[in-house]
């Protein structure tokens, strides 16, 4: 009868040992570098000259218009962002992994410049995923950005054409060389850390970047 007891005992401690013990956030669970996520080296740091943040860690997406695994995570990504925490600067950069991309990509960097980024960025992919328009046109990018941000023919071409837009381009192709980007969306944390839908696989991908942000966090508190 004591063995009974005692055996029943050890039972329940071991189902609480292993809930207790089962990861329940992304914080939590253990990811794999080299497998779900990508160092970004120290000499292509340097090649870059990034310097870090102190008091923010940055997540930025690579990604472009005409991605339709863009367009499928931009629910996700906007959830995200409810909750996204106040020392996590969020940005985007457009990257053309083929010709057919490049004007999407130009006018993702025209809206940053002319700051109607919110005003066209969900338009944009409307556009091409739900109206099946070719945006990769020119006219009609004209046309969105003066219809739906007030931004006249003239302004937009200037901009369009301008040296700041080509700096643009130049530096996100660099980047993209660089940190070895094969596809969109790919995420870049901090300039550390590499997420994209190859490492990640089945796993959701925001689970793996809030664990990097942590894994950030951690590492400054504990060299301070």
């Amino acid at each position: 009868m004591r063995f009974s007891f005692l055996k029943s005992l050890l039972i329940v401690f071991g189902c609480l040992f292993l809930f207790s013990s089962t990861p329940n956030s992304a914080q939590e669970a253990e990811f794999i570098e080299g497998q779900d996520y990508l160092v970004i080296q120290t000499e292509i740091r340097e090649e870059l000259e990034i310097e870090e943040l102190e008091d923010k860690i940055q997540v930025t997406e690579y990604f472009n218009y005409k991605c339709p695994h863009c367009y499928r995570l931009e629910p996700e990504i906007n959830v995200w962002l409810e909750s996204k925490p106040d020392d996590v600067e969020f940005i985007r950069e457009a990257i053309p992994l083929r010709n057919q991309w490049v004007p999407v990509a130009r006018a993702y960097y025209v809206a940053v410049e002319l700051d109607v980024v919110d005003e066209v960025h969900d338009l944009m992919f409307s556009a091409i995923w739900e109206r099946n328009l070719p945006m990769e046109q020119e006219d009609l990018i004209e046309r969105l950005f003066e219809t739906r941000a007030d931004v006249e023919a003239e302004l937009f071409q200037e901009t369009y054409q301008s040296e700041t837009i080509r700096d643009y381009m130049r530096d996100a192709r660099t980047k993209m060389q660089l940190y070895g980007l094969q596809g969109t969306p790919a995420f870049v944390i901090n300039d550390l850390y590499v997420v994209d839908t190859k490492s990640a696989g089945e796993t959701p991908m925001f689970e793996i970047i809030d664990f990097l942000i942590e894994k950030i966090r951690n590492e400054r508190d504990s060299d301070s």
